[in-house]
């Protein structure tokens, strides 16, 4: 038999490693419209959160035309330039918004095992008769000092409980759990909430007493469930105690929430991006709270709002939009009002300027936007005198007006700090870009040294960011007139717009080195601007 011949690889080995993908950018033209309708669920088979690139998809999806969310993506896709997908996400009004342990603590008993040893009496009014039959628990007055695991018998007065079983030991100042609070429960225990066919309820124990009776419960985002109503004695799972019974004293999400649960569900799922947010038809303190969400989180999402609020354009003290300025700095405002019942979607416009956002920004070269002065398609102008536009603009609120013959533009494409919306826009996509460059590399490479050819590698990454963002128009050359930054002086010239820098690693600190930070590196970046009014002088020669 004739031997095989031996493999090449005794020879010639060749070792094949397949690169991880890139992660990409986050998807700065894509909006989210969150609204109360139930076509999409809160659990279960694709959730929370769904994206469409037509009208047509959505009512493939079972949306029947009438909806909140399905009202406003019409307006979303109506713009000049249309966005190419939208996100609907799921405000449920059926989860639990807070809940209590179906019983309650008294601070106060006083138990004495010689002189009616059965009487637990309160320095207050603390027992009602709806006491008689319920669990107690008072602590230190079993035997040896234990707790007392007993029922209340009769009530006597208001200020006396009759319990079932004596107390073996004196106690002067008990606590004493009367109901289903539990026992032998520990703060951070998870609790699953059962009722009929709600699911997916889950609770926090926050605090506890004496015996780990439960005292208070709290809501996780994502885990508030679906199906439950306002009811008391809802029996529990899990954690690490028993008999803790609750009653959820109110039901559905908050728009706060509803957004929240969104953002962990985009966390969650990298195919799930967006960055502008609206939702429908939001009240006057869901928009305080959510524009202080945008505010915190300006980065990654950037809230759009729109208010009937007519104290807006009369400038009245106290308004919805002054108390945004006054309190927030991040999240676009607009006024907008129904005018009567002719124009009754104009309470969702602010999906108008969402939309004619999304679409303008292709992230293509030259695609740097303002929305000042953008037409918006769907919804009424409002009729505005000078001064009540002068209110408007001086609140840092938007407002769909005419100009002249020009009818149905937005001015001034303005956040409540006053900055405007492609500023903190293009501002947030350099940051994702440069974390997204530098990242990609740390994960590509086997390592980056702690040389100043290695941060030169990072360098590189953060050059490529800004590079882009000039591409885009966002960043232009100009004259550097900040503060010094590391060798960037005043007046010095930057062609390309931007200039990034860092000191060499002969400066770096031991513990710094130890720890295996990199140098700090300084961007430098000169903004394009935007052209948002002019001013023409004419000299006449008679």
């Amino acid at each position: 038999m004739v031997p095989e011949p031996l493999p090449l690889s005794d020879i010639i080995q060749v070792n094949v490693s397949a690169a991880s993908p890139p992660i990409g950018a986050l998807a700065f033209n894509q909006g989210l419209i969150v609204g109360p309708s139930t076509v999409i669920p809160s659990y279960g088979s694709n959730p929370r959160m769904r994206q469409y690139a037509s009208l047509d998809e959505m009512l493939a999806d079972f949306w029947n035309g009438t909806e909140p969310e399905y009202l406003a993506a019409t307006i979303y896709f109506s713009q000049k330039h249309t966005p190419q997908f939208v996100w609907i996400g799921r405000r449920d009004l059926t989860a639990i918004r807070t809940a209590i342990p179906s019983g309650r603590t008294v601070n106060d008993g006083i138990m004495n095992s010689v002189t009616d040893p059965t009487h637990l009496t309160s320095a207050t009014a603390a027992f009602v008769s709806g006491d008689i039959g319920k669990k107690v628990l008072v602590t230190g007055a079993g035997a040896a000092g234990v707790d007392l695991d007993t029922t209340i018998a009769s009530i006597s007065s208001g200020t006396v409980a009759v319990l079932n079983s004596p107390c073996l030991h004196t106690v002067a100042a008990a606590q004493a759990s009367i109901g289903d609070t539990g026992r032998a429960y520990m703060s951070g225990d998870q609790v699953g909430v059962t009722e009929g066919s709600a699911s997916n309820g889950i609770l926090s124990v926050l605090t506890v007493g004496e015996g780990g009776v439960v005292l208070t419960l709290g809501t996780t985002i994502g885990n508030q469930g679906t199906g439950y109503t306002v009811t008391t004695g809802l029996a529990t799972t899990d954690g690490s105690g028993t008999g803790l019974k609750v009653d959820t004293t109110a039901i559905g999400e908050t728009y706060l929430q509803a957004v929240e649960a969104c953002n962990l569900a985009r966390n969650n799922n990298p195919d799930q991006q967006w960055y502008g947010f609206m939702c429908c038809a939001a009240t006057d303190g869901d928009h305080l709270d959510l524009a202080a969400w945008s505010s915190a989180n300006w980065q990654v999402a950037m809230y759009f709002g729109s208010s009937t609020d007519v104290a807006i354009p009369s400038g009245t003290a106290g308004n919805i939009a002054l108390q945004i300025k006054a309190l927030t700095d991040r999240a676009f405002i607009m006024f907008s009002t129904t005018q009567l019942g002719l124009y009754p979607n104009n309470i969702y416009a602010a999906a108008g300027p969402l939309g004619e956002a999304c679409g303008l920004n292709t992230g293509l070269a030259g695609s740097a936007f303002t929305l000042n002065l953008k037409q918006i398609v769907n919804v009424a102008p409002e009729p505005l005198t000078q001064t009540q536009y002068n209110a408007i603009v001086a609140a840092y609120c938007n407002v769909v007006c005419s100009f002249g013959p020009y009818a149905g533009y937005l001015v001034s494409g303005i956040l409540s700090s006053g900055e405007f919306f492609d500023q903190i826009l293009d501002r947030a996509m350099l940051i994702n870009q440069i974390q997204v460059n530098l990242m990609n590399l740390l994960i590509a490479v086997p390592k980056v040294p702690q040389t100043n050819p290695g941060e030169h590698q990072l360098i590189a990454q953060v050059d490529a960011a800004c590079s882009n963002m000039a591409s885009i128009g966002y960043i232009a050359g100009g004259v550097w007139e900040g503060a010094p930054v590391l060798g960037l002086k005043i007046g010095q010239a930057l062609p390309l717009g931007f200039l990034d820098q860092a000191q060499p690693y002969a400066l770096q600190s031991a513990g710094d080195r130890a720890a295996r930070k990199a140098m700090p590196i300084y961007c430098a970046i000169i903004e394009a601007g935007a052209v948002h009014s002019v001013v023409v002088q004419v000299n006449v020669q008679l």
